[in-house]
């Protein structure tokens, strides 16, 4: 329900690796012929277009390669071992780089990345690698006219998804933005920009299922004019203040997340104090700190836990978690354990079980060639109430983020290895970790929150003439119904 906005500047540290590995004898025909397949002594499979697809979906698939001939067959296999989970319904010969496959793909498909069989007429087979994904359905947000690309920062389980649209940078201001999702295909984009006047810029960090913005406002070039705005869905528009200040433009502010009862969380920038506003309330009350900077970064549905960072008196920030006392006459602060004492730990989301989701990050030094680099790596983490920290499962790389977390599930991001793109990613309630996929090749995407049938994130799209940009992007589960309009 909220997003900090640390991660519309996420940064994703990456650098080359050189490896070399022996393969083993193999030991079986099947294991030779795969092998041979991929290897060579056959057709080759390097790409296919599109390249993702959704459970109950029929499309026709391009499968370039090279090598191909009249009579060739599409199959699709998990780890080398033929599925029927998608079925080929004909294959058509285009070329000998290309051929077409109408595929269906069935409503129990396993949601991951298949490899992509060609097999000639005379039995000679291709096989790409995990060349085609099944996951759901993907929804471009799009860009603003006169604004360069959109990011979506929370989305509420109606389909709304809030964010930005614009850089910052003259000539494109940054706009807050409210997409409704309206059809597996369909939305209304809205500019909220004119409505939170005076303002040269401005953003929308977290949505209720009410359909309650909050975001900021920076009202001239300076960071130092940012200050916290509510927005109702009926469009009425107050000003936040923070320590109960004379005026809402006494001090640098930004909001942080809001829940379902109007609970407010964020801090004020100089020094950094994490303040709470009551549902209702203009002005906000600081909480405890470990005795520095203090920064909040999601508040539970229920109002009872708040996630996020504090610096101790040892100058390290550590991931916290405060609690509501039973009394109601405050807040207690404790600190979220990481699994290494080398590690630093961020607590990005909390539900009304007192269950935080995040992330923890290291450096490690490497060495190659003769010269020597610190490589950052991140571990998603996820803290039971008064538990320990335990890692979560990544797509196999060095980097992994938890962002959001609802009803069980969490959004985040993984790479598949070092240097490899990050993918948007959401954990399943039953602990399967579901690849969401990239719309480029070598392109980035990432899961900022969810709740319901909806993803919101953002991620790297090719558009007509504008060539590659960050879009906000909303993921959907198969079976939504749709009840919204405008």
């Amino acid at each position: 329900m909220r997003r900090t906005s640390s991660l519309w500047f996420l940064l994703v540290g990456l650098a080359l690796v050189l490896s070399s590995c022996s393969e083993r004898i193999p030991s079986d025909p099947s294991d030779l012929e795969l092998r041979l397949a991929r290897n060579g002594g056959g057709p080759t499979v390097t790409a296919t277009d599109p390249s993702r697809g959704e459970p109950g979906q029929t499309l026709d698939v391009r499968v370039i390669g090279s090598g191909y001939a009249p009579g060739s067959n599409v199959s699709f296999a998990i780890g080398g071992v033929t599925t029927n989970k998608i079925v080929t319904n004909r294959t058509t010969f285009v070329s000998s780089t290309e051929v077409v496959a109408n595929i269906t793909i069935s409503q129990t498909a396993d949601l991951t990345a298949y490899d992509v069989i060609v097999i000639l007429s005379d039995g000679k087979k291709g096989i790409g690698t995990e060349k085609f994904l099944v996951s759901y359905s993907v929804l471009d947000l799009g860009v603003q006219s006169g604004l360069s690309g959109t990011q979506a920062a929370d989305v509420n389980s109606s389909g709304i998804v809030v964010g930005r649209a614009g850089n910052g940078v003259s000539p494109n201001p940054t706009h807050a933005m409210r997409w409704t999702v309206t059809g597996p295909t369909s939305f209304v984009a809205e500019d909220l920009h004119p409505l939170v006047q005076p303002a040269l810029l401005s953003w929308a960090n977290a949505v209720n299922s009410s359909g309650t913005i909050v975001g900021d406002r920076q009202l001239d070039s300076s960071q130092k004019s940012a200050r916290p705005f509510l927005l109702s869905s009926s469009g009425v528009v107050t000003f936040l203040h923070t320590l109960c200040g004379p005026t809402e433009t006494s001090k640098q502010a930004y909001t942080m997340d809001i829940n379902d009862r109007g609970d407010v969380v964020g801090y004020e920038a100089i020094p950094a104090i994490a303040l709470y506003w009551a549902p209702g309330a203009i002005c906000a009350a600081a909480l405890p700190t470990l005795g520095g900077g203090s920064w909040p970064f999601a508040i539970s549905p229920s109002g009872n836990y708040i996630a996020g960072n504090s610096t101790d008196a040892s100058g390290k920030e550590q991931p916290v978690l405060w609690t509501r006392r039973a009394d109601n006459s405050g807040w207690d602060i404790s600190i979220l354990p990481t699994t290494s004492t080398t590690t630093y730990g961020h607590a990005m989301a909390v539900d009304d079980a007192g269950t935080v989701t995040g992330y923890e990050s290291w450096s490690t030094l490497v060495r190659e060639k003769g010269s020597s680099f610190y490589r950052g790596s991140s571990s998603s983490l996820l803290w039971s109430l008064g538990g320990a920290a335990q890692k979560l499962a990544n797509l196999g790389g060095n980097q992994s983020w938890a962002y959001g977390i609802s009803g069980g599930r969490i959004a985040g991001a993984s790479n598949a290895g070092i240097d490899q793109p990050s993918h948007a990613t959401v954990r399943e309630g039953d602990g399967r970790l579901v690849d969401l996929g990239t719309l480029v090749v070598g392109g980035h995407t990432f899961a900022t929150a969810v709740r319901g049938g909806f993803i919101a994130g953002y991620g790297d799209v090719n558009t007509p003439g504008r060539g590659i940009e960050g879009h906000a992007l909303v993921w959907m589960q198969t079976v939504i119904v749709f009840t919204t309009s405008k």
